[in-house]
C-alpha cells in the first residue's frame, strides 16, 4: 500500500498580485464560475498543486490523494467558520485557466483543485426544508 504524506515547513506564501479591492473581487467571482461567493466574501482561495510533479513522484493514485487533501483542508475551514457563525462554501465548478491567469501561473506547473470561499451567510432561497414523510 502507498503512502502519502507530506510536510508544510517548505511552503511559502505569496501575493499574487496588488490591485484595487473591486478588481480583485469581479477577478475572483468571474474565476470561480460566476459565484458571488468568490468575489463576495470575507477572502477566497483557489488550492493549487504541482499537478504534473505530483502524480510523476506517486503514480495515479496521488489524483484521489491531492483532492482528499484540498476536501480534507477545506472541510477544517468549513467548521472553523461554522464554528465563528460565518458562512463558507468549497467550490468545484470554477474556470481553471482565468484561475491560472489570476494568480499569475498559467503554463506554470500548478494546476487549480478547489475554490474556497468564506463570508456573511446567504440563505438560498432555491432550497427549502421540508420536515420528514410519514407512514
Amino acid at each position: 500500500k502507498q503512502t502519502f504524506s507530506r510536510t508544510y515547513d517548505d511552503l511559502p506564501l505569496y501575493r499574487v498580485a496588488r490591485a484595487e479591492a473591486k478588481n480583485v473581487a469581479h477577478a475572483a467571482t468571474f474565476a470561480s464560475g460566476g459565484q458571488g461567493l468568490g468575489g463576495n466574501g470575507f477572502f477566497s482561495l483557489a488550492f493549487l498543486a504541482r499537478y504534473d510533479a505530483v502524480l510523476a513522484l506517486r503514480g495515479a493514485a496521488a489524483y484521489r490523494y491531492l483532492h482528499w487533501e484540498c476536501g480534507a483542508l477545506a472541510q477544517r475551514m468549513y467548521l472553523e467558520m461554522t464554528r465563528r457563525r460565518h458562512g463558507s462554501c468549497a467550490m468545484g465548478y470554477f474556470f481553471a485557466e482565468e484561475t491560472h491567469a489570476l494568480l499569475g501561473a498559467k503554463g506554470g506547473p500548478w494546476e487549480c483543485l478547489l475554490w474556497f470561499g468564506a463570508g456573511t451567510p446567504v440563505e438560498d432561497t432555491r432550497i427549502r426544508t421540508l420536515p420528514p414523510p410519514t407512514r
